[in-house]
């Protein structure tokens, strides 16, 4: 019978993933083991200097020095080992919980994403209010909706039509199979989106659209079927496939070994046929370091758009799609601040590749015009300098 692990991982002892109870060796070999086998994009890391195999070498031994010391160890001393460990790496969705079993049972949290972000001047950026983007420009009718997170739809003058996406699953306040169709917030969220749609319909069939606005800005992700109810919504229709859009490609892994890779495929993000509107007039997608994931597809989407511009600042960096393991290949990685899991490892379940054939995680979009928020400027004038020149490059295509 073909043996699927290779015959070291058994030698190592590493798959006893029970030891990750009992110490803090178990549990660094059992997060070792499973990155080793799930994770999927080590030879971009490669490229950075990152050599998984060191890992081990370097760390095993600084657990088995914890376990030597149990009673002395603190939570905060494992956590600065872990964060040595995951720091390096650039995928943007990671997340790693660690269980403090051998201490007072509590969870930390280490996100190697944030920890690099936070480096960046534009990482703690004020979110625009319905008032700031209204005062902006005069808008001259505008909707609101403040549930969870402020989504809102603006008409500015020469009927240039905005959508602040506040919030992740556009899609299931639309699906009418989605559990969440008839509470009060998918209600009114759809109720926003959709005076968005005719209006722009209304405009577009008269020509009278002055272009579109979508502002990402502090969108943290979504879901892969949110994008054709917002970029998708305006993109041209492949012919061969109208059923879907590719923003680039995806890479999953297809073995335990570190490099078991599978050909690449499309990524295939679901496109609307039935709310699908041509557009010519210019559209712009705002964006900034808090856009993440499929925010930062939608920005993607944009730049495959000759009508379209991304302006603000370079997005989060997080593209690829998620697999949380419960179940993979090490046994259990388990959930989040899951008392009866060791630890757990939010991580992406394939690589993506740009079509420029190009992985581009940790580094985010770069915009096609940078534009810095002047927080001095929203916060005494209520006035949103990004948004200025989202209009500007709208009405002179400068």
């Amino acid at each position: 019978m073909f043996n699927y692990f290779p015959k070291e991982y058994f030698q190592k002892g590493i798959f006893d993933k029970y030891n990750a109870y009992e110490s803090y060796e178990g549990q660094f070999k059992a997060f070792w083991e499973g990155m080793d086998c799930n994770y999927p994009i080590w030879d971009y890391e490669e490229k950075f200097g990152l050599n998984w195999d060191a890992v081990y070498a370097k760390y095993l031994p600084k657990f088995q020095e914890l376990d030597q010391r149990k009673n002395t160890v603190t939570n905060k001393e494992v956590d600065s080992l872990w964060k040595e460990i995951v720091s390096p790496l650039h995928d943007g969705h990671y997340n790693l919980g660690i269980h403090h079993l051998l201490t007072d049972n509590t969870w930390s949290q280490i996100i190697p994403a944030e920890i690099e972000n936070s480096k960046r001047k534009d990482f703690k950026t004020t979110s625009p209010t319905f008032e700031s983007i209204r005062k902006t420009d005069n808008a001259e009718w505008g909707k609101v909706l403040s549930v969870w997170r402020d989504h809102f739809y603006i008409r500015f003058k020469g009927n240039i039509c905005y959508f602040r996406v506040g919030s992740k699953f556009i899609w299931k306040c639309l699906d009418e199979n989605s559990d969440s169709y008839n509470n009060e917030y998918s209600k009114e969220l759809r109720e926003t989106w959709q005076e968005w749609i005719k209006e722009i319909k209304e405009f577009h069939d008269n020509n009278t659209l002055g272009g579109i606005i979508i502002d990402v800005r502090n969108l943290d992700g979504g879901a892969n079927k949110d994008y054709q109810y917002i970029i998708g919504l305006f993109q041209p229709l492949d012919e061969k496939h109208p059923q879907y859009h590719s923003t680039g490609y995806l890479r999953y892994k297809n073995g335990p070994r570190r490099f078991d890779y599978a050909p690449l495929q499309d990524d295939q993000l679901p496109q609307t046929i039935t709310e699908h509107i041509d557009v010519e007039e210019p559209i712009v997608v705002l964006a900034n370091c808090q856009s993440k994931s499929t925010a930062e597809h939608i920005c993607l989407g944009a730049k495959q758009m000759s009508n379209a511009r991304v302006i603000g600042k370079k997005t989060w960096g997080a593209f690829s799609p998620i697999l949380e393991l419960k179940g993979s290949m090490i046994g259990q990685i388990g959930l989040p601040n899951d008392k009866d899991n060791p630890l757990h490892v939010y991580m992406p379940g394939a690589a993506f590749v740009t079509k420029d054939g190009e992985i581009i995680e940790g580094k985010g979009v770069e915009p096609d015009i940078e534009v810095e928020l002047d927080e001095d400027l929203l916060k005494l004038y209520n006035r949103d300098s990004q948004l200025e020149r989202a209009l500007q490059y709208i009405r002179t295509g400068e």
